[in-house]
């Protein structure tokens, strides 16, 4: 951990050894995260509330604080806002904005949003279409957001990649598996979707080549590395829109991608060259291009292989490289350093390379 610029995070980053390098855990919280999802219970609001007091007062030590978006940030976000006259520069990692209120709870909920962005330093955004989009719903300025692309997620599973027969689709941001549901009636091809949550099919009828279940994370892998082709079926109109995780594991897997979305995957995917990026809730689009791919394996390799280049290009490395230098940065910055290169042990872009 170097000397000047301390970053405290509650975030271990797949306990990447270049992130824990430069940063320090918030005491107990990994610990604390792991159990509630080992048991599959939700940490309370009140305890999420405590951790988020016990964040505000750990931060006195440090620099730059790090964390996601969940109840435990907004809790410190707002006790930064009211209680600290210099605030500590808090960077958001994501935030996977969700409006299913309608009227003015949903208005409510989009003021407190806003009232919490304005708390913190910066938010990371996955794609300059996100930023663009998020800038001008909340009413914020340019600089309150930083453009910096998701990565893979792969280094810690060994899997046994095969060209399958079957189309897979998983996760749970933002699915939308009604409309892939219906690209797959009539085709004689299977679906294996993978989805902790059951409420995506409530109302649908599941035809019989259509297999949902949730599973650990390294069987995901194991349907993800044996399939054809991989879809990511996203919702019209999300304001960061997810699935980046899941479609570039796949192109690192070597395999095709369908990805419905019109938000950021146009940035990542090169449309006909490294897989297809259709308009959201098209099932006809979608069920033309599974058509295509399944039945031509040289156009599934020749995607495939392009794709694998892309997603190389995105390691966890580059994200977490870019973060840190963003970090040190806001860090110098709020300690009102006038020196323009970091420290000799401080990360730079170089020296994280």
């Amino acid at each position: 951990m170097n000397n000047n610029i301390k970053i405290l995070t509650t975030n271990s980053k797949f306990n990447n050894s270049m992130w824990l390098k430069y940063v320090e855990l918030l005491p107990g919280w990994e610990e604390k995260h792991k159990n509630a999802l080992l048991h599959k219970t939700e940490k309370s609001i009140i305890m999420n509330i405590i951790w988020g007091v016990k964040l505000y007062f750990a931060s006195r030590k440090y620099d730059v604080i790090v964390t996601g978006f969940d109840r435990l940030a907004m809790t410190f976000a707002i006790l930064q806002r009211y209680l600290r006259t210099n605030r500590k520069p808090h960077i958001l990692l994501h935030a996977y904005w969700n409006f299913n209120e309608e009227g003015i709870k949903k208005k409510l909920k989009i003021l407190y949003y806003k009232f919490i962005l304005n708390s913190v330093t910066t938010l990371i955004v996955y794609g300059s279409y996100q930023k663009l989009v998020q800038k001008f719903f909340f009413g914020l300025k340019e600089d309150k957001f930083c453009v910096i692309p998701y990565h893979t997620t792969l280094d810690d599973y060994n899997v046994n990649t095969i060209d399958g027969d079957y189309v897979f689709a998983g996760g749970d941001g933002g699915r939308d598996y009604r409309t892939l549901i219906e690209a797959m009636q009539n085709l004689k091809y299977k679906l294996k979707i993978a989805a902790l949550s059951m409420e995506h099919f409530k109302n649908i009828d599941i035809p019989e080549n259509v297999t949902i279940k949730s599973i650990s994370k390294s069987e995901f892998m194991e349907w993800m590395a044996g399939a054809a082709i991989v879809a990511v079926p996203l919702q019209k109109n999300l304001l960061q829109s997810g699935g980046q995780q899941t479609f570039l594991n796949a192109m690192l897997l070597g395999k095709p991608v369908i990805v419905a979305d019109d938000n950021s995957a146009f940035e990542y995917i090169n449309d006909g060259v490294d897989g297809y990026v259709v308009e959201p809730g098209d099932a006809n689009k979608i069920k033309e291009k599974i058509y295509v791919l399944m039945e031509d394996k040289k156009l599934r390799n020749t995607l495939g292989e392009n794709g694998k280049i892309t997603a190389e290009k995105y390691p966890p490395e580059r994200y977490i490289r870019e973060v840190l230098f963003l970090a040190c940065k806001l860090g110098r910055n709020n300690k009102n350093t006038k020196t323009k290169m970091l420290p000799s042990n401080q990360p730079t872009r170089q020296s994280l390379s």
